[in-house]
C-alpha cells in the first residue's frame, strides 16, 4: 500500500488494473497474516506498474522470487522491463510459449 500512496493511485484503478478481485483486495489490505498467492502478487505488481527492482522488492517481502531459469518469469521480467504492464497481453504471451497463466 507504500507503492499505491507514493504512485499516488486509486485503489480501486489498482485491483482493476490487476485483475484481482475486490474482496480479495481487501483481505490483502486488512488482514496481516494473510499471504496472496505468487500469481497474486504478481499481478499486483502489474497494476502498481512497479518498476523491475520494486516488483523483485515487493515480491521478496511477500516470500516469492523471479527466477532466471523459469521462462514465465523471463517474460514477466521482459514485460516490466518494457513498462508493458497490461495483463491480457502477458497472459497471451505466456499461453502462445506454454506457461501458465496469470489470472487468479
Amino acid at each position: 500500500f507504500y507503492h499505491i500512496d507514493s504512485k499516488e493511485m486509486d485503489e480501486v484503478e489498482v485491483y482493476n488494473r490487476a485483475h484481482i478481485d475486490r474482496r480479495l483486495f481487501s483481505k490483502i489490505r486488512s488482514d496481516v497474516n494473510f499471504k496472496p498467492s505468487r500469481k497474486t502478487a504478481i499481478c499486483i505488481c502489474f497494476g502498481l506498474m512497479l518498476n523491475l527492482d520494486e516488483t523483485i522488492d515487493l515480491l521478496e517481502k511477500a516470500g516469492f522470487v523471479l527466477s532466471h531459469s523459469s521462462k514465465a518469469d523471463l517474460i514477466i521480467e521482459y514485460f516490466i522491463e518494457k513498462e508493458e504492464y497490461d495483463l491480457d497481453i502477458l497472459n497471451q504471451v505466456l499461453y502462445e510459449y506454454g506457461e501458465a497463466t496469470l489470472y487468479v
